[in-house]
């Protein structure tokens, strides 16, 4: 069976099971010994030698050749013939006049019955059908096959695998066997007195099938198919010199009526014996009928409403002289009506029905009759499990100001039911409902009822929303929180009168004795505004949040690092014991250069300037080396002068380097107290925390070894790489995920905190300055002739402050706004 198969289970069986009705038992000769055939005088039988010399046969006419015996045509006479070339199914006329016409007589003629040709007659005809009777045969649809079985000939079996196409990309697919054994019988009685008077016709039949059907959507669909048809080789029986000239036909049907809205498949497998027709006892009509049918079948598997019915079967007709006489039209059927809102909610039906009827056309003067329903039979093969009924709640959903204590219910006796409070459908696996639910906030529960064989209920479903009486409105604020470029102004409002706003900026949450909210907040810079409304006898608000990031465009060649929460130290890879214990590390956001600083830049500032030499790489795109720690203060204090910043480090009371006289060059203990303004907007140094957040990208994920990539060579200019010996242009490597270069190799950089190797023992856990004192200044991220190992994120360096050194450069940093 196909995926997307039809639909209705419908009728299994259906098709075909039917071919119901048509044929079977054993032939007779016509007479009776008690009531000898009388052939009327008017009937003239065209003898074999005059009849295969037939030239035409024609609806109202008949062309013989000239010398045919005048006798045979005279008007009024009844010609009959066997089958011949030119009237293959014989002939029974009726000669209304005739004229030769180039040497041809054409004969006038219209049909005739048998009634014309005898004046009695007691014909009785049983026959068994054989598919080697069948003269010509065609498949009516693309999807069905007629096997013969020359062993044995008695059986009609058909396989179909067909597709109809419902409308919208929906297919109903049929598929399975059908094997039938077909058979007749006909029995015609005219009297000298009475005419026709009696007539008996049926047919009968035994079947097998095991069909299949599926289908799978939303469906209106009703048709009539014709599947097959069969002819099968004229009958001749001879009454007298009469010759009664018989064609069977069989057309197997399908019918399909079918609407809804679904998913089902279902499979049938039926046996039938079968026998009906009609007898016409001059001026009665009866019917008469013999039946057994059994079914086995596969319960339907579907999914919504919907109403079908399949039913297949031959439809057969006993032609006298090729005129349509006595038909038999039997159908098996299966049905499936599914209602959601029944019990049981589908129920699946098989059964079968017989429509008979006579075309007098070919037998006598009588009205053409037609009886329905000769069998109507139907027996309930299936249906649904009863279902469980649908639970209950009390009290129902609702708004409600104080906790609700929610039952549950279901009339099922013996259920279970089972429900959900985070919104999902509820399964045998939720939790078993068995005492009050206790709702003290807005809470939606499910619920669904299981008894064991029965089909699950419907998920029922209330939602109970808890708003105590007295709650003071959620304050609100304006602007709303978010990212601007300058301060913002921030107001706090609450629609509950009377009520007082009480507010924090230290990420608490407000309580009472928080700060009373008056006037509007003035931020300016990044900050997280909480607030909560109270009223006395009231219940408190909600607790309302906002964060407003304020984020002024960043200096030239400087990246914004975002405030932040990180593992700091080796956390990957291996290396030295300073870098150990691991540990996790709050700042606050901050700028930090793009590049390390330039040998331009620092000539800005720093006259005349350093011994920079093209040994070690010369050049205005050059980082800056042989600067020291003290002159790194200096450089720094005079360029934010410069641009109008407020410097940051300040010696013996002052920021104006002037003040300071010359920079140092052996240890000096005025200039290791120097004092740095953390608040201050001017350049700086980064703290060792700073620079190891920059190099990691402000994140730890990934966890790269260098700065921005676990490949050196991507990222650092390091002994591996770096040819001709020196330094290189800052930039010249790939940059980190923040957007900054050289954090891995090129120079070491310097830091502003003082170095100890154990200090990550006792580092502090929110914006760490290093140790308060020592003998040297942190290093940090590896030079153009070390290994790839000093280059790593994580390594840690030291040197003295006064010193400067080839190997050493550094970037700066400012505070964020």
């Amino acid at each position: 069976m196909k995926t997307r198969r039809l639909l209705l289970i419908l009728v299994v069986v259906i098709v075909m099971l039917v071919m119901l009705m048509s044929c079977s038992k054993k032939t007779t000769e016509p007479d009776d010994p008690e009531s000898e055939p009388i052939v009327n005088e008017e009937t003239q039988v065209i003898p074999s030698t005059t009849g295969n010399e037939i030239i035409e046969v024609a609806e109202d006419s008949v062309v013989l050749p000239a010398d045919t015996d005048i006798d045979l045509i005279q008007e009024g006479n009844i010609i009959v013939s066997a089958p011949t070339e030119a009237a293959p199914h014989g002939l029974l006329r009726k000669v209304i006049s005739y004229e030769e016409q180039n040497g041809q007589l054409v004969v006038a003629t219209e049909h005739a019955r048998l009634e014309d040709a005898f004046d009695q007659l007691d014909l009785n005809i049983t026959q068994d059908m054989k598919t080697s009777d069948i003269e010509t045969s065609r498949a009516l649809i693309d999807g069905i096959i007629f096997k013969q079985d020359t062993k044995n000939p008695y059986d009609f079996s058909y396989s179909i695998d067909e597709d109809f196409n419902l409308g919208s990309n929906i297919t109903l697919n049929i598929d399975g066997e059908l094997t039938l054994t077909l058979g007749y019988e006909l029995m015609v009685k005219i009297g000298l007195f009475q005419g026709l008077h009696y007539v008996k016709a049926g047919s009968f039949v035994t079947s097998n099938g095991d069909l299949g059907f599926s289908v799978n959507g939303s469906f209106d669909y009703d048709r009539s198919i014709e599947l097959y048809e069969h002819y099968f080789v004229p009958v001749t029986f001879y009454v007298g010199p009469v010759p009664i000239v018989i064609v069977p036909k069989a057309v197997i049907v399908l019918n399909i009526d079918a609407n809804g809205q679904a998913s089902v498949s279902t499979s049938v497998s039926a046996s039938a014996t079968l026998s009906a027709g009609m007898v016409y006892d001059k001026p009665d009509w009866t019917t008469y009928q013999e039946r057994n049918l059994n079914f086995d079948y596969i319960p339907p598997s579907l999914t919504a409403s919907m109403e079908s019915t399949i039913d297949a079967g031959p439809r057969f007709e006993i032609n006298l002289y090729g005129i349509t006489g006595p038909w038999v039209y039997g159908k098996a059927y299966l049905s499936l009506n599914a209602d959601t809102s029944l019990d049981p909610w589908w129920v699946l039906t098989g059964g079968y029905a017989v429509d008979c009827g006579v075309n007098f056309d070919a037998l006598g003067y009588v009205a053409n009759y037609t009886i329905p329903n000769i069998i109507n039979h139907s027996t309930v093969l299936a249906e649904a499990p009863s279902i469980v009924a649908t639970p209950t709640f009390n009290p129902s959903g609702g708004t409600y100001s104080t906790t609700q204590n929610v039952t549950l219910g279901c009339t099922t006796p013996s259920a279970t039911i089972r429900f959900t409070t985070n919104g999902s459908d509820p399964t045998e696996a939720s939790t078993q409902y068995s005492s009050p639910i206790t709702v003290s906030t807005t809470t939606t529960i499910k619920a669904k009822a299981f008894r064991s064989g029965w089909t699950p209920s419907a998920t029922a479903s209330a939602t109970y929303t808890i708003t105590p009486s007295g709650t003071v409105a959620t304050p609100t604020f304006s602007p709303p929180g978010g990212t601007y470029t300058s301060s913002q102004s921030v107001s706090i409002s609450c629609t509950t009168t009377g009520a007082t706003i009480r507010y924090t900026t230290n990420g608490s949450e407000p309580t009472a004795t928080s700060p009373a909210y008056s006037t509007p907040i003035n931020v300016t810079s990044t900050k997280t505004i909480k607030a909560k409304g109270f009223k006395d006898g009231w219940t408190p608000s909600a607790t309302a949040s906002a964060t407003y990031t304020i984020s002024s465009p960043p200096p030239g060649q400087m990246i914004y690092v975002p405030g932040g929460t990180f593992i700091m130290g080796r956390t990957t890879g291996s290396g030295g014991s300073d870098e150990l214990p691991t540990h996790s590390v709050t700042l606050n956001s901050f700028y930090i250069g793009k590049y390390e600083v330039t040998q331009a830049e620092y000539s800005q500032y720093m006259q005349p300037g350093s011994s920079w030499t093209s040994n070690y790489g010369l050049g205005d795109n050059y980082p800056a080396y042989y600067v020291s720690w003290y002159a790194i203060l200096k450089y720094c204090n005079l360029r934010s002068m410069a641009e109008g910043l407020t410097p940051v480090y300040s010696i013996s009371g002052s920021t104006d380097p002037v003040d300071w006289g010359s920079v140092p060059s052996s240890n000096n203990s005025t200039w290791n107290a120097a004092i740095c303004n953390w608040s201050a907007n001017g350049y700086r140094l980064p703290t060792e925390a700073e620079w190891e957040y920059a190099a990691r990208g402000a994140t730890n994920t990934p966890e790269y070894l260098y700065s921005g990539s676990n490949d050196v060579n991507s990222v650092a200019w390091y002994s591996g790489n770096n040819s001709p010996y020196g330094s290189k242009p800052v930039g010249t490597k790939a940059p980190n995920g923040i957007g900054t270069y050289d954090m891995s190799g090129n120079l070491w950089e310097w830091c502003w905190d003082w170095y100890s190797s154990s200090y990550y023992s006792s580092s502090p856990s929110s914006n760490p300055t290093g140790p308060a004192s020592g003998s040297y200044r942190v290093l940090r991220g590896g030079i153009w002739y070390s290994g790839a190992d000093y280059c790593r994120v994580a390594d840690r360096f030291y040197y003295n402050p006064y010193n400067g050194n080839f190997s050493i450069g550094f970037r700066v940093c400012r505070a964020g706004l």
